[in-house]
């Protein structure tokens, strides 16, 4: 268990904290849940031109998950 500081209790106590969760809580909870870069790869599988799924594998090795995930909207059926 971890001890919290008293100044981090009052401060928490008093309205004065906002508590930010990010995405790593999720993995943490469930490992088997993708990374962003298994998840953007899975979905490019599904699109129907081989150059779009090209594009998104460049992207995601490139570090560029927003313009992969662009790509993978861009070129999914639109309900």
């Amino acid at each position: 268990m971890v001890a919290w500081p008293n100044s981090l209790i009052r401060e928490i106590a008093e309205r004065r904290v906002v508590i930010f969760v990010g995405a790593g809580i999720s993995k943490a909870a469930h490992p088997a849940l993708p990374t962003w870069p298994d998840l953007l790869r899975r979905l490019a599988a599904l699109l129907s031109k081989a150059k779009d799924k090209t594009i998104v594998e460049r992207l995601v090795r490139k570090d560029h998950m927003l313009d992969a995930a662009q790509i993978i909207l861009d070129g999914s059926p639109k309900s």
